[in-house]
């Protein structure tokens, strides 16, 4: 399957194999995906919320406490210029939804995991998954 690909047509099960090489989610539980995948989304909406707002002119408002204030700017800053220069050949990537997506995903990635630290390169590797789980009719 990892060397092979899926077959033509099989596009709806791309996203759920990924999570499933990814170690999203345990292969030996199927009947338990939705409800695990409904518990990440959450969970991700809830970090989201503690440091993030998206105005509905797709503005950012970073919420972090006050003397960390100047240093999750400049990463907001950085995630923006990266994601900007992403997949610029994929129509995909040229939404202002989908930047928007794809920067706060990374953002909260950045702030949920301080040790890994947010580094150029990484918006191509969300990049590439955030397309794929795109496909999926539930994301």
């Amino acid at each position: 399957l990892c060397f092979r690909g899926l077959h033509q047509g099989s596009s709806e099960l791309r996203p759920q194999v990924w999570k499933l090489l990814l170690g999203c989610l345990p292969v030996n539980k199927p009947a338990e995906w939705r409800g695990m995948e409904g518990e990440m989304r959450s969970l991700y909406a809830k970090y989201k919320s503690e440091v993030l707002v998206v105005s509905n002119d797709l503005k950012f408002e970073v919420k972090v406490e006050h003397r960390r204030l100047m240093e999750a700017m400049q990463l907001l800053q950085q995630i923006q210029k990266d994601v900007d220069r992403t997949r610029q050949d994929v129509e995909h990537f040229k939404r202002p939804s989908t930047r928007v997506a794809l920067i706060s995903l990374l953002f909260v990635y950045a702030h949920v995991n301080p040790d890994m630290q947010y580094v150029q390169g990484m918006n191509e590797i969300a990049a590439v998954a955030f397309h794929v789980m795109s496909v999926d009719p539930e994301y």
